[in-house]
């Protein structure tokens, strides 16, 4: 999507956004999350390395920045996907939770990350669906990898043999 296109879609969202919306924005690969805190400020969990949710990162910082230097090229959209699960604070109690939390933290990718941070907030609870989806990938990518290693390792005994 064109940049321009990208930032109209931007602007439209952010005059619907509440305080302590969750607001999601697809990197591709992952999403980086972040709170509405007001006055196109967002409040997220940013990795210190790279100035984004790195793996192997193990310090980040809790800060509030623009709304747009947080979209960069992203789509961004609301998602308060847990709504229908878990009752929510109110907005003002979520940006509070937020604001609170604003300086260095540890960051780890299935365990203390963005979506963690945003649902924390919001809910009470830190959890991160798209962690633990990222934990089955790793797990069966590595039961993938055993399963070829031993594979090779049977065929190169049996080379051996013949």
């Amino acid at each position: 999507m064109p940049q321009k296109d990208t930032d109209r879609h931007n602007r439209n969202l952010l005059s619907t956004l509440s305080e302590g919306d969750l607001v999601e924005f697809p990197r591709g690969g992952y999403s980086h999350w972040g709170i509405y805190a007001g006055d196109e400020d967002i409040i997220h969990l940013v990795a210190e390395e790279h100035g984004v949710m790195a793996f192997g990162s193990r310090k980040a910082c809790v800060s509030k920045d623009y709304f747009f230097g947080v979209a960069g090229d992203s789509k961004a959209r609301k998602n308060n996907y847990l709504d229908h699960t878990f009752s929510a604070y109110k907005p003002e109690v979520i940006v509070e939770r937020a604001m609170s939390k604003i300086g260095r933290t540890d960051y780890d990718h299935f365990t203390n990350n963005c979506e963690h941070f945003v649902i924390w907030c919001r809910y009470g609870t830190a959890i991160s669906p798209q962690a633990i989806n990222g934990a089955q990938v790793t797990t069966v990518l590595g039961v993938i990898a055993g399963v070829a290693a031993t594979a090779a390792g049977i065929g190169v005994t049996l080379l051996k043999l013949l």
